[in-house]
């Protein structure tokens, strides 16, 4: 962004260069309450830096924290992709491989759900297994949220075909909404959507 802007709404960036309150290591990519990743091992929390890598070069690039402050921090390694989690006092709990991701959420139970490409997988709160894997044909997922029912919500870019169930637009459109069951077993809603 430009000077003075915000930046993926982290922090402020300074005429330096800089960004507030933070900087290098971290350039913000996603931020969630006082925790800030974007960078290779460092993550920043309630006003420190700390490596939470583990010895493992990692590029951290999502988080999102729970009541108790503590965080669940999505990063790629050369052996892929990783889900961390970081207790407030930034002690690292534990690493875990799952599927590829580029965003997540967590349920008010501590499931977490993990979207990339075309695919939701949802992890019991200590990621030691899938519940479920989904795919959506034809997305490109780019935004997950989930309700307090546990029904989930994707957006993102269509390439084809969506499965429509009681759409508002059906006309093929490059964006998509899509709301699945509680269980993933079926789709609840979709619907084209269309940027303007």
């Amino acid at each position: 962004g430009d000077v003075g802007s915000y930046y993926i709404g982290c922090g402020l960036r300074n005429g330096d260069g800089t960004y507030s309150p933070f900087g290098e290591p971290i350039l913000p990519y996603s931020c969630a309450a006082s925790w800030i990743v974007g960078g290779y091992n460092y993550i920043y929390n309630n006003g420190a830096f700390f490596d939470g890598s583990g010895g493992v070069q990692t590029w951290w690039y999502d988080v999102v924290a729970n009541q108790r402050g503590d965080a669940f921090v999505l990063g790629v390694t050369n052996g892929g992709t990783v889900l961390a989690k970081f207790l407030a006092n930034n002690t690292r709990v534990f690493v875990r491989s799952v599927v590829s991701g580029n965003t997540m959420v967590r349920d008010k139970g501590g499931n977490l759900y993990i979207a990339d490409d075309s695919v939701v997988t949802k992890y019991g709160p200590t990621a030691t297994s899938a519940i479920y894997s989904v795919t959506i044909p034809n997305t490109s997922i780019k935004f997950i949220d989930v309700d307090v029912y546990g029904e989930v919500y994707l957006t993102g870019t269509a390439s084809g075909a969506l499965p429509l169930v009681n759409p508002l637009q059906s006309q093929p459109a490059e964006g998509f909404f899509l709301v699945l069951s509680p269980k993933g077993d079926r789709v609840v809603y979709s619907s084209y959507i269309r940027s303007e």
